[in-house]
C-alpha cells in the first residue's frame, strides 16, 4: 500500500501537469481523422511525402509530411467531404476523392506512388474503408440522410438511438403510484438504457458540450422531443469500450454535431400536418372521434458570410398540437356516495357522477373528454470563422421553449413548462502539422416547472393548509384520487458550465491526447413535498366496530384516514445546490504495425462535496443522534480514488481493410450529482420537515 499510492499520485500529477502546460481540458470528439501510409511500387514506405487534405465544403486545407516510416495522420478535421493529395519529387501526384468524414471516424487513406513527374496525376475516386481499424469502441453512426428521411413520430431525434444494438427505450416503464410524469423523470420521451446500464449513465454531447438535463437524462423539451432535425448533421453513438477522453458510467455516448455553413447557400422549408381526419373511433371514446391536429413547421438556411473564411447556419422548428383525449376514471356511484359522513360529503361531491360502465362495488367509470395542448419553439444559430490556416473558431446557440397542458387527472390538469438554452464556443489551433489544441466552452441551462391546477372551482374552505389549494386523498384503491399534487408545484433551474480543452500530438506510431476538464453545476430547485397536505387511507381488517372490515373507499367515506401528512410550519423546500467535477486523462493510440493498433488510456475524475448557497444543510450524522446536525458536509466525498483505466485493441487481419477484430476493457465511474440527492438535502429539519398526525 505504501508503494502503490505514491505511484498513483505520480501518474495523475503527470496527467494534470501535461494538461495545465498545454492550457487544455478534455474535449469530446466532434470531428474526424484521416490517416494512412505512403508506399512506392515495391511496397517500401516513402518518407517526406507532402499530404494535402482539402475540405470540399469550405475550401480549407491541412498539410502534413509523412514521417520516416511513411506515416501521416491528421485529426480534428470537421465532418464533411474531402479529397486527399500526395506529392513528392520523382513521383506522380496521387489524388483520392470521395472521402466522407463523419463524426469520430478515422478514415484510412493509403497511397501507392508511381515513378513519374509531379504534373502527372492519378485520380482515385474510391471511398476509404468504412470498417473501424483503430478504435475498440462499439459505434453506430446516424447520418444526415437517416436523420432527415426516417419517419420520426414527433421528430424526436433520439428515437434513432433505439435502433442500435443493446439499446432499450424505458420511457413509461417507471411510472408509479405517485404519478411519475415529465416533471419527475425529465422532459425527453426517449429514455435509453444501454447494455443494462441505468438511463442516467449516458452522456449526450452537442458539438462537444454536455447537454444532459437536470436529471442527467435525455435532453429535450417538455413536449417529449429533442427537435431540430434540420439542425443536426449527424451523430455517433458509442456503447462500449470508449476511450479515456469520455467520462460517465458505462452507458452510451451520444455525440451530436450541428450543421455549419459552406461556400454555397443551402436552405430548407417544411411543414408537416397530422390530424384525425382518417382516425377510427377508440372503443372508450364517448361520441365522435376526438379531434387531433399537429403542425410541425420550420426551415433552415446556411451559407458563406465571406467565402473560404466565415460561414453561418440557422434553423427554426415549431410544434403546435391539440389532441382530443378520452380518459377513464373510477368514481363512486350516487348510491355509494350517499353513505358519506357529513365531514366528508363536501369532498365526495367534488367527484363527477359516472357517465360510463358500472364497475360494481359502488363504483363506475367517468369518462373525461378534454384536449391536451402542446407547443414547442426550437431554433439554432451557428457561425464558423477561419482566422488563418492554423486557427478557427465557431459559436453555436440553441434555444428550446416548450409548454404542455394535459388533462391527466380526474379534476386536474398537468401543466409543465420548459426552456432549454445551449451555448458552445470552440477554438482549434494548429501548433504544427503534428500538434494541435482544441478548446471548448459549453453552457447548458435547463428550466422546468410543473404544477397540477384544478380544472373545477374548489371552495377555499375545503383546503387544509392555509394559503394552499386542496391537497390529496391518497391510498383509495377503488376510485381515482381527487388530486395528484404530492410533489407540486415545483421547478428546477439547472446551470451547467463546462470548460474543456484537448492537446493532441503525434509522435511516430503514437497518437496521444491529454486533457483536463472542469464542470460547474448549479441546481436551484423547489423539491416540494406534500405542500397542500395529504390524507392516506387504507382498508381495515374485520374488527369489533366493522365485523366485515372496510375497504379503503369505505374508510374514505366514513372519514377514517390512516394518517395525515403536511409540511411543518415554516418548512422551506428550496435549495441552491452547487458542485464541481474535475477530471484529467491521457490516451495513447499506438499503431504497433499496419494491422494492429493498441488503445491505452487512464482517466481520473472527482467531484466536490456539494454545498448549498444559503447554508441550509443538515443531516443525521449518527443513527443514535436525537436530531439532525446543521452544517456541511452533507456527505463525505467518495470519489477521491476514481482512477479509470481503458485498454483496447483493433486488429486488421487482411490487407483489403474490410475486416477488423476489436476488443476493450474499461472502468467507468458515475458521479453523484444533484438529481440523486436533491430530495434528501431539501427535506431535512430544521429547515424543512413533515408533520404526521395519526398513524
Amino acid at each position: 500500500m505504501k508503494t502503490r499510492l505514491p505511484r498513483a499520485a505520480i501518474v495523475i500529477s503527470v496527467i494534470l501537469f501535461c494538461a495545465i502546460c498545454s492550457h487544455e481540458v478534455v474535449a469530446q470528439t466532434t470531428s474526424g481523422t484521416i490517416f494512412g501510409i505512403v508506399t512506392d511500387p515495391s511496397g517500401a514506405v516513402v518518407p517526406g511525402v507532402t499530404i494535402t487534405i482539402k475540405n470540399l465544403d469550405t475550401g480549407t486545407t491541412r498539410t502534413i509530411v509523412t514521417d520516416n516510416e511513411g506515416r501521416y495522420r491528421v485529426s480534428a478535421l470537421p465532418v464533411g467531404s474531402y479529397e486527399v493529395k500526395a506529392e513528392r519529387q520523382g513521383f506522380g501526384e496521387v489524388l483520392h476523392t470521395g472521402i466522407e468524414l463523419t463524426v469520430g471516424r478515422e478514415a484510412s487513406v493509403d497511397f501507392q506512388l508511381q515513378v513519374g513527374q509531379l504534373n502527372e496525376q492519378i485520380r482515385v475516386s474510391s471511398e476509404a474503408p468504412l470498417i473501424d481499424q483503430t478504435r475498440p469502441a462499439l459505434t453506430a453512426l446516424i447520418k444526415e440522410r437517416t436523420i432527415r428521411e426516417y419517419p420520426l413520430n414527433g421528430r424526436d431525434l433520439f428515437q434513432l438511438t433505439t435502433l442500435q444494438t443493446g439499446v432499450t427505450n424505458t420511457a413509461g416503464i417507471t411510472a408509479s403510484w405517485i404519478g411519475s410524469g415529465a416533471i419527475d423523470t425529465g422532459p425527453g420521451t426517449t429514455k435509453i438504457a444501454v447494455n443494462g446500464a441505468r438511463i442516467t449513465a449516458n452522456n449526450f454531447l452537442l458539438d462537444g458540450s454536455i447537454v444532459n438535463d437536470a436529471f442527467n437524462n435525455t435532453p429535450g423539451g417538455v413536449t417529449g422531443n429533442f427537435t431540430g432535425v434540420d439542425t443536426l448533421r449527424e451523430f455517433e453513438m458509442l456503447t462500449n469500450s470508449y476511450s479515456a477522453e469520455y467520462a460517465v458510467g458505462g452507458g452510451a455516448i451520444v455525440n451530436t454535431v450541428t450543421k455549419s455553413g459552406t461556400n454555397r447557400f443551402h436552405g430548407t422549408l417544411f411543414e408537416f400536418l397530422r390530424n384525425s381526419a382518417l382516425d377510427a373511433r377508440n372503443f372508450f371514446d364517448a361520441g365522435d372521434v376526438p379531434p387531433f391536429k399537429r403542425n410541425q413547421f420550420g426551415g433552415s438556411i446556411g451559407g458563406p458570410i465571406k467565402k473560404n473564411k466565415t460561414f453561418f447556419f440557422g434553423s427554426y422548428e415549431g410544434l403546435r398540437q391539440d389532441l382530443g383525449v378520452s380518459r377513464r376514471f373510477a368514481v363512486p356511484t350516487a348510491a355509494k356516495r350517499a353513505i358519506a359522513v357529513p365531514s366528508v360529503k363536501p369532498y365526495v361531491d367534488l367527484y363527477p357522477l359516472p357517465n360510463g360502465p358500472d364497475l360494481g362495488g359502488g363504483t363506475a367509470f367517468f369518462i373525461r373528454n378534454a384536449t391536451d395542448n402542446s407547443t414547442d419553439n426550437f431554433f439554432t444559430m451557428r457561425v464558423d470563422h477561419q482566422f488563418s490556416a492554423n486557427d478557427s473558431i465557431f459559436a453555436r446557440y440553441s434555444f428550446d421553449d416548450s409548454n404542455v397542458d394535459q388533462a391527466t387527472e380526474l379534476i386536474q390538469n398537468e401543466v409543465t413548462s420548459g426552456r432549454n438554452q445551449y451555448v458552445t464556443i470552440g477554438e482549434d489551433h494548429i501548433f504544427s502539422p503534428r500538434v494541435l489544441n482544441t478548446f471548448r466552452f459549453g453552457f447548458n441551462r435547463s428550466f422546468i416547472s410543473g404544477d397540477t391546477p384544478y380544472a373545477v372551482d374548489i371552495p377555499a374552505g375545503l383546503s387544509w393548509v392555509p394559503g394552499q389549494p386542496l391537497g390529496t386523498f391518497a391510498g383509495i384503491n377503488e376510485i381515482a384520487p381527487l388530486g395528484n399534487n404530492l410533489f407540486t408545484p415545483r421547478f428546477f433551474a439547472y446551470n451547467h458550465f463546462e470548460f474543456t480543452d484537448t492537446l493532441s500530438f503525434i509522435k511516430g506510431a503514437h497518437s496521444i491526447k491529454t486533457g483536463f476538464s472542469y464542470r460547474r453545476i448549479q441546481l436551484n430547485a423547489a423539491s416540494s413535498q406534500f405542500l397542500q397536505g395529504v390524507y392516506f387511507y387504507q382498508g381495515l381488517p374485520p374488527n369489533p366496530f366493522f365485523p366485515d372490515g372496510l375497504s379503503s373507499l369505505d374508510a374514505f367515506l366514513f372519514g377514517l384516514p390512516a394518517i395525515f401528512i403536511a409540511p411543518q410550519p415554516g418548512a422551506d423546500f428550496y435549495r441552491g445546490i452547487r458542485q464541481s467535477i474535475v477530471g484529467g486523462y491521457v490516451q495513447d493510440d499506438w499503431r504497433v504495425s499496419r494491422k494492429l493498433t493498441l488503445n491505452l488510456g487512464l482517466r481520473y475524475e472527482f467531484f466536490t462535496t456539494p454545498t448549498e448557497v444559503n447554508g441550509k444543510v443538515a443531516n443525521l450524522r449518527n443513527l443514535t443522534d436525537p436530531t439532525t446536525t446543521v452544517g456541511e458536509p452533507f456527505f463525505n466525498n467518495p470519489s477521491k480514488k476514481n482512477f479509470a483505466p481503458r485498454v483496447g485493441f483493433a486488429y486488421v487481419p487482411f490487407s483489403d481493410g474490410k475486416t477488423s477484430i476489436r476488443g476493450g476493457y474499461g472502468i467507468y465511474d458515475m458521479p453523484i450529482l444533484p438529481y440523486l440527492y436533491r430530495f434528501e438535502i431539501s427535506g431535512q429539519p430544521p429547515f424543512a420537515g413533515l408533520a404526521f398526525v395519526g398513524g
